[in-house]
């Protein structure tokens, strides 16, 4: 049964791994990052599905850091001395 899960789990990766330019750079901008520098307004559901899924990918990794700056504002947002995410308040 073990054998069996892991390789439903590598099926559900290789699965969310494979997705089209356009759906790729549409779900990019649902995440609110490149519109909005208020990280409060970012949807971290679907940023997180992408981290999990397509960003797995070398190719999507790179249009999204290199062409897009996607991965370029998130990360910078993480950056200790930007004092972005290191001043926000905690919320329950």
């Amino acid at each position: 049964m073990r054998r069996n899960q892991r390789q439903v789990e590598q099926a559900k990766i290789k699965l969310s791994m494979q997705i089209d330019d356009k759906s790729f750079q549409d779900t990019l901008m649902k995440t609110q990052v490149m519109v909005n520098k208020d990280a409060t307004k970012w949807d971290l559901d679907i940023i997180m599905s992408l981290i999990e899924g397509p960003l797995l990918n070398p190719k999507r990794v790179e249009e999204a850091f290199r062409v897009l700056k996607w991965g370029k504002r998130l990360i910078s947002f993480f950056h200790p001395l930007a004092y972005r995410f290191s001043t926000m308040k905690k919320s329950s």
